[in-house]
């Protein structure tokens, strides 16, 4: 449940100008690299039975993948609910749809090509897979795990660069990430290097695909990768902001380009699916070597976790302590009343709330239902917790003095949610949860 309601952080779009993207130029990067060749970057992926979706300003266009044809659809066709967000598969429509309406952030064909790639990934090949753990950083936060996997990414990039040919950096990485996973074992479990990492890896080799041609080379493939990785990967190891599901995009990815062109050993895309992750696989029984952090390094690590904390302290100390207060009302609003996608400030996790995730929100959110409307302000915090009684939804707490009941309805006027909600009330191992509906 928990990996369906959090899948990706995007923005709430805004049309770009059409004449920064080029949609038919999408669509053939699309045939390409995921109808010509597709196996080349993981096997059994094809979209053969899909179609994309791309709606601007301008138009709005539909893309077969049966048979790479591109017509004009009327806008209306897009579901309302797609249009809260940059990319979606509307459950009103097939469920081998994706609606993608570039916002601001996405400026280039490439970076378009690049999206679609990366979230069908999720969609069509990571459905079935073993799930990890909740995402998110355990807080308050610790500098050692974020050092070793500062350094666990510069051997890994470094043995990326050498072509895989310096036993030595592997041996480096595998000393870091025996460390991590030994000392810090949930965050080994509940890392993003295995389902982010893996859809990373399938864009970039996708994007080149796309780029160069079915019949390229693995060498030009693995080299543009690697050459996109260097200037738009990486800030997640950087020591300026701490979050471990942000690093799974970087160590994943390096791990899975290493184990698709470095590896003679093509089981390790069936031993993801089954819950390992790439940089397990590819650094099971590689020797260690020794290595030391710079001292440069660790103090400004200790630096950003103090500051980490007390800003996310600002946020979540009083949801995580109200949370367990009887007397504090517990709002589930479903996943399927969502009406955008969510864009936490950050991902926390407590070992006062056990596999709980806790939710500030970046920005505003809107919820509706035939029965219920509901807005949730931007900061307001929500939690994913696993004992909600509430089927699929998230919970944000509010004061008793903001809500007035009648019946089953609920109006709430709260600093965080504001609305009218049709309710049943459930009992929790907390408390009272007023599940929506």
């Amino acid at each position: 449940m928990i990996k369906a309601i959090i899948l990706a952080l995007i923005l709430i779009p805004g049309f770009v100008n059409a004449e920064d993207l080029n949609k038919s130029l999408v669509f053939e990067g699309f045939d390409e690299a995921m109808i010509k060749c597709p196996t080349r970057i993981w096997p059994e992926y094809n979209w053969t039975d899909t179609q994309v979706i791309i709606q601007d300003a301008v138009e709005t266009l539909v893309w077969s993948g049966r048979d790479n044809s591109i017509k004009k659809l009327d806008p209306s066709v897009v579901p309302n609910e797609s249009k809260q967000s940059v990319f979606s598969f509307p459950s009103s429509m097939s469920a081998k749809t994706m609606i993608l309406i570039p916002d601001g952030s996405y400026k280039s064909t490439d970076e378009l090509l690049r999206l679609g790639m990366h979230e069908f990934f999720h969609n069509l090949i990571q459905k079935n897979w073993k799930k990890s753990g909740p995402r998110g950083t355990k807080y308050p936060q610790s500098g050692q795990p974020r050092l070793y996997r500062r350094m666990l990414f510069e051997n890994l990039k470094a043995y990326l660069i050498s072509n895989g040919k310096d036993p030595q950096v592997l041996g480096k990485a595998s000393f870091w990430y025996n460390k991590w996973k030994s000392e810090f074992p949930e965050e080994a479990l509940n890392s993003a290097d295995g389902y982010e990492g893996t859809a990373v890896y399938a864009e970039e080799v996708g994007a080149a695909i796309a780029k160069f041609g079915c019949g390229s080379e693995d060498r030009v493939l693995l080299s543009d990768a690697m050459e996109t990785f260097k200037k738009t990967r990486g800030f997640s190891t950087t020591g300026n902001y701490f979050e471990l599901s942000l690093e799974g995009y970087d160590i994943g990815t390096l791990s899975a380009l290493a184990l698709r062109f470095f590896r003679n050993d093509q089981t390790w895309f069936h031993q993801v699916a089954m819950g390992r992750t790439p940089v397990e696989i590819l650094l099971t029984n590689v020797p260690q070597v020794p290595d030391k952090i710079p001292q440069e390094i660790a103090s400004k690590f200790e630096v950003t976790a103090s500051k980490m904390n007390s800003e996310i302290g600002k946020f979540v100390d009083k949801p995580i302590s109200d949370y367990r207060d009887p007397k504090i009302v517990r709002i589930a609003l479903p996943q399927k009343m969502l009406q955008s996608n969510l864009s936490p400030k950050y991902f926390v996790l407590s070992n006062l709330l056990p596999g709980a995730m806790i939710l500030p929100m970046n920005f505003s959110l809107n919820f509706a239902s035939d029965t219920s409307a509901v807005k949730s302000t931007a900061g307001n915090v929500f939690f994913i917790d696993p004992k909600n009684p509430c089927e699929s939804s998230l919970v944000s707490l509010v004061a008793p003095s903001e809500i007035a009941i009648n019946g089953d309805l609920i109006t709430v006027e709260g600093k965080g949610l504001q609305g009218r909600i049709k309710f049943t009330s459930v009992k929790g191992e907390v408390g009272i949860f007023y599940c929506a509906h």
